[in-house]
């Protein structure tokens, strides 16, 4: 019998504590990451690897605030968040293929582009949690706070950070073609981000929110029907 593995893979564990989310940082932090997978992979599971990014992500919001605060808008136009983790799904999966390929050979890994519904009613979205971005001080995140509109929280005792909407995932988009990608035996990125919220199956069903990485992997672990789903693997440190 086939077995499955989900593992959720945190976006701090490819922007570490103390690093500022260089591509050379990511990309040693992968491959640390694609070393421990490896092992996964040789005892006879097939894998499913879901990220967050949450640093990521909010690194890409802040750039696009910069943006307007320099009135480039009409040269690079800002962007919602919703497309902002379809950014990070394909930057995030880039190189967590790559690491996989290094060790495995090229094709080995896969990353799929992965929408989620949410529910527009989902209580969520009046009581914004997910923290995104880098850590600051009370005082800089009471000051970007109230520029921006953002709702900040401390968090983890570091400091205070962005935090957004993250409502429940209900249905993975792409659930059949992640399926026939581990059915013939590649190692799949999907969900990156938790996914990039709909509410409708078209682009016009954006929203503004991130959804939490772990739920995103227990959603297609049940829908793959896996045996085994990791949210603490050893390598985030």
């Amino acid at each position: 019998m086939t077995k499955i593995a989900v593992v959720a893979l945190g976006g701090n564990a490819l922007t570490r504590a103390g690093q500022s989310g260089t591509h050379d940082e990511m990309v040693a932090n992968a491959a640390a990451m694609a070393t421990a997978v490896n092992d996964v992979l040789e005892a006879g599971w097939r894998v499913v690897i879901v990220h967050g990014n949450g640093p990521q992500v909010g690194n890409l919001a802040l750039q696009q605030e910069a943006a307007l605060r320099q009135e480039a808008t009409a040269m690079v136009p800002a962007q919602p968040l919703a497309s902002l983790t379809a950014m990070t799904q394909g930057t995030l999966g880039s190189l967590i293929a790559r690491a996989i390929d290094l060790l495995r050979g090229r094709g080995t890994a896969a990353a799929l582009v992965t929408h989620v519904t949410v529910d527009p009613a989902d209580p969520a979205f009046g009581s914004p949690s997910k923290p995104i971005g880098p850590f600051f001080e009370a005082a800089e995140a009471r000051r970007l706070a109230r520029r921006g509109g953002w709702a900040v929280q401390p968090d983890s005792g570091r400091g205070y950070r962005r935090v957004v909407a993250s409502p429940q995932p209900t249905s993975v988009i792409e659930i059949e073609a992640l399926r026939a990608l581990v059915e013939a035996g590649h190692l799949v990125i999907a969900g990156g981000g938790g996914g990039i919220p709909v509410v409708a199956a078209d682009a016009r069903g954006l929203v503004d929110a991130i959804i939490d990485k772990d739920h995103a992997a227990c959603l297609i672990a049940r829908q793959l029907g896996a045996q085994a789903c990791s949210w603490s693997p050893p390598w985030t440190g």
